[in-house]
């Protein structure tokens, strides 16, 4: 059966219009109303990224390890990035913090540092390079209760996590629980309306089948973000990848301004407020 004759309206703003963008790849459909792409799999579907959690068939985590040399300046621009509204350490959360790259610049500046990470061979390398003083859980975000031990958190922080997850609004809503009054939601995950993804079509490489649910546009995520409780939602477009060289990252600053304005680079970040409670 056609997925598109299955859905009826878009997981996030509840648009009718639903379509079948990729001829090759008729899993993944598109929201005409909010550019939202995604494909049709259950809510608990257990199967999706175990490839992440085994050791033997763990190409991802491979290649993230591989990089992570490539890697150290990408975590400090991130965390400049993430810092900026945050001038004093406080208790931070990562959601699928890897290798523990990103971590190691928070414990640094002071902040107190707790990590969630199923992949055993990227968690393994985390515990190692803090020696056990940095908690890393090996729970997925699916299952995970409040047995978190820094909650309620200042900022939480989830780089190409969201796209993962089968039930579009189960990290957001669990985010949102365990942050504090003010606390904030920092996220990044790949822009579905990308020159990419019109240039490449099905070659486009966010379009992972096997890993990647729901790749949003901007509307989409700032409606997901705002529908779950979150205020001061700023969502902007980006370019640049972990391991780009000195000189590609300044030659993607000129090109990024111009896909920038046009909304097209083929990444976004977003952060969220919670209120007062």
């Amino acid at each position: 059966m056609n997925p598109e004759n299955e859905v009826k309206t878009c997981p996030v703003c509840d648009g009718a219009q639903i379509g079948t963008p990729f001829t090759s790849l008729p899993s993944f459909l598109e929201c005409r109303n909010c550019g939202l792409l995604f494909q049709v799999r259950h809510k608990d579907d257990s199967s999706l990224n175990r490839a992440y959690e085994d050791e033997e068939e763990d190409a991802s985590a491979r290649r993230i390890q591989a990089e992570e040399e490539e890697r150290v300046r990408y975590y400090h621009d991130l965390f400049e990035r993430i810092a900026e509204g945050h001038p004093q350490p406080g208790r931070v959360l990562e959601i699928g913090c890897g290798t523990g790259g990103l971590l190691q610049r928070f414990q640094k500046a002071g902040w107190q540092c707790e990590g969630i990470e199923p992949s055993p061979r990227l968690r393994r390398i985390a515990e190692e390079s803090f020696g056990g003083s940095v908690p890393i859980h090996s729970e997925r975000i699916e299952s995970i209760e409040m047995d978190l031990t820094s909650i309620p958190y200042d900022l939480i922080v989830g780089i190409d996590v969201i796209e993962h997850l089968a039930d579009p609004v189960l990290l957001p809503k669990k985010c949102f629980e365990w942050l504090k009054a003010e606390g904030t939601l920092f996220l990044q995950t790949p822009n579905a309306g990308s020159i990419r993804r019109y240039l490449q079509r099905e070659s486009w490489e966010q379009l992972a089948p096997d890993e990647h649910l729901f790749i949003h546009t901007a509307q989409s995520l700032k409606r997901l973000l705002e529908s779950t409780g979150f205020r001061e939602v700023e969502v902007i477009p980006f370019s640049g990848s972990t391991t780009d060289s000195p000189a590609r990252s300044v030659a993607m600053k000129s090109i990024g301004t111009l896909l920038r304005w046009m909304g097209m680079n083929n990444g976004l970040w977003a952060s969220a407020r919670k209120g007062k409670e």
